[in-house]
């Protein structure tokens, strides 16, 4: 059976790599999350969960630089989406910008 990802125009099996990735991560395989999230990203350059989670393992990995691109492409595609907003703001966070995060967080919020 098709995930319901996959029937909306995702590769096949791109919901189960994207939910293994997350594993990964959760798992504290955190250097291989991020390399499945890259290659999630260079198979589908426009689904903003394979950024959330190269965000979410490069700031884990202290790779400040690429998790900061990861949140401006996710704004750059979606600038209103929750998860664009919210690892935005984790990027401004970890980057010590508490107003520039608490100001992404705020318009996440009213979404």
């Amino acid at each position: 059976a098709q995930c319901a990802q996959d029937i909306a125009g995702l590769p096949a099996g791109y919901a189960k790599r994207l939910l293994t990735a997350r594993l990964r991560l959760a798992q504290g395989r955190t250097q291989e999350a991020l390399e499945e999230a890259r290659r999630l990203n260079a198979d589908t350059p426009d689904d903003l969960d394979a950024y959330a989670l190269i965000v979410d393992a490069a700031l884990l990995l202290g790779n400040a630089p690429e998790a900061e691109r990861a949140a401006q492409w996710m704004l750059d595609l979606r600038d209103r989406d929750a998860r664009s907003l919210t690892r935005a703001a984790a990027v401004r966070e970890h980057l010590k910008d508490l107003s520039g995060a608490r100001d992404l967080l705020m318009a996440a919020y009213q979404t």
